[in-house]
């Protein structure tokens, strides 16, 4: 019975520990409000809000592709591209273009490092075009798609979430519609994914 005992107030020490290690409003910041998600009851969404142009937003890329690895299967990750000027719309309208091409698992890195690593400016569509057509992406797939109609109403709908969201700069993670992560609170690339595992755990007990 003893052991019986100690084993519970371990237990229960251990959860107290782990409930204190990510404190709301030091680590990560609650939203004023729900924001609904787009995803099946029983999954939590985790969106990545980004720039291309962000030297944070690259230096994180590695350690959102190996958190993505590793994520429990009802998670859903997404990336969401922030509009705050000209020229992060026209690094928004890039990202939607390539996401219907479905290009994005190819072209998303190669527009991390044409900009950090190999000091592309990129910041028009012909620009643009050009370093994808480099790269064996379908420039005219994509120039047709960068105008149309249905990146117009991604891009919109995005600027809409970011404002929702609440954000300021970038990189940002939301978890579940409903928790802030910002690489301020929380110190570090692998911090904001520490408290984004954090998050998801807590969300999916419930």
């Amino acid at each position: 019975m003893k052991n019986f005992f100690v084993t519970v107030l371990l237990i229960i020490f251990c959860h107290s520990v782990n409930a204190a290690k990510y404190i709301e409003g030091v680590h990560y910041e609650q939203l004023s409000y729900p924001i609904a998600t787009n995803v099946e009851p029983g999954s939590i969404e985790v969106v990545e809000i980004f720039w291309y142009g962000c030297p944070h937003c690259y230096e994180l890329e590695p350690y959102i592709d190996k958190w993505v690895e590793s994520k429990p299967k009802n998670v859903v990750f997404t990336r969401l591209p922030a509009v705050f000027n000209k020229l992060w719309e026209v690094h928004a309208k890039a990202y939607y273009a390539l996401f219907l091409m479905e290009a994005l698992d190819q072209a998303n890195r190669i527009l991390f490092e044409g900009i950090h690593a190999q000091g592309r400016l990129l910041k028009n569509l012909d620009s643009i075009t050009r370093f994808l057509r480099q790269n064996n992406i379908d420039d005219k797939k994509f120039s047709s798609l960068y105008v149309s109609d249905d990146v117009k109403k991604l891009v919109s709908e995005a600027s809409d979430l970011v404002d929702a969201y609440d954000i300021h700069g970038v990189p940002a993670i939301i978890v579940d519609g409903k928790y802030r992560v910002t690489g301020k609170m929380a110190g570090s690339y692998q911090g904001m994914l520490d408290i984004t595992d954090y998050l998801v755990q807590r969300e999916l007990s419930r």
